[in-house]
């Protein structure tokens, strides 16, 4: 993918107002997330990966598998959100992102290494 493509798709993240994660069985999946961090809240699948970046009702939603009906609810739900609700959810959205970046990523590796050594040292 080229910085353009990139820079546009972060783009039209950033102008939607809701993502939709339909798919029933996802390993984790990195477009949800980036909808998150660019403040789009989300409607999601409970059998996909994407579940343990939205807890239901803190920027998003998670929805049964087989209800298309609650997921269309959900979708409803949030393009139905005054200017004022629709930021606390966008916010919420950015904030569930967090333990995802690059530090926080970093910092879980160099914890699970440092625990390893620590028991390798008591052997």
């Amino acid at each position: 993918m080229t910085f353009l493509e990139i820079f546009s798709l972060a783009r039209y993240l950033q102008r939607a107002k809701v993502f939709a994660g339909s798919s029933q069985h996802e390993t984790f999946g990195l477009l949800p997330l980036e909808a998150r961090a660019c403040g789009t809240p989300s409607v999601v699948r409970k059998n996909s990966s994407y579940t343990t970046l939205a807890p239901n009702g803190y920027g998003g939603y998670v929805v049964d598998n087989d209800s298309e009906k609650d997921m269309a609810d959900k979708i409803a739900q949030i393009l139905s959100l005054d200017d004022v609700q629709w930021k606390k959810v966008s916010n919420e959205a950015v904030e569930s992102t967090r333990r995802y970046s690059w530090a926080a990523i970093a910092q879980s590796c160099a914890d699970v290494y440092r625990n390893e050594v620590k028991k390798s040292r008591k052997l």
